[in-house]
């Protein structure tokens, strides 16, 4: 599928009921949030493992850490000495091996810390 930049896509889905067309095939435009019983792309589960193998620390966000093969990728940068960060609104199945646990909706909990690092001005 085509990648649309998110300040295209936003406005577009902002003003509809419905999901939008695509301009190009006419199937419909979706963002790349893999939603509940979706699969992973292959390509995006492969550059993650690759990423936490590298990562001196792994921010979990909105994330049970239930489903695998997604789940394991925190394993992988614990395994490597990485700092593990989660945040999510409820208890996650790697809460225990968390260097820094906040618990809280994502979105609220995103709001907040911006604003701690950038200021009112950044949001």
């Amino acid at each position: 599928g085509t990648t649309w930049p998110v300040e295209q896509f936003l406005p577009l889905v902002a003003e509809l009921s419905e999901p939008p067309a695509c301009e190009l095939c006419g199937g419909i435009l979706k963002s790349g949030v893999v939603a509940f019983g979706e699969s992973l792309r292959d390509n995006d589960l492969r550059s993650a493992f690759a990423f936490a193998e590298r990562a001196g620390v792994l921010l979990v966000i909105g994330s049970t850490l239930l489903v695998q093969p997604a789940a394991r990728v925190p394993e992988v940068a614990l395994r490597r000495g990485a700092h593990l960060a989660i945040i999510n609104h409820g208890e996650t199945a790697l809460d225990d091996l968390a260097g820094t646990r906040l618990d809280a909706p994502a979105g609220a909990a995103l709001t907040y810390l911006t604003q701690r690092v950038l200021g009112e001005q950044g949001v």
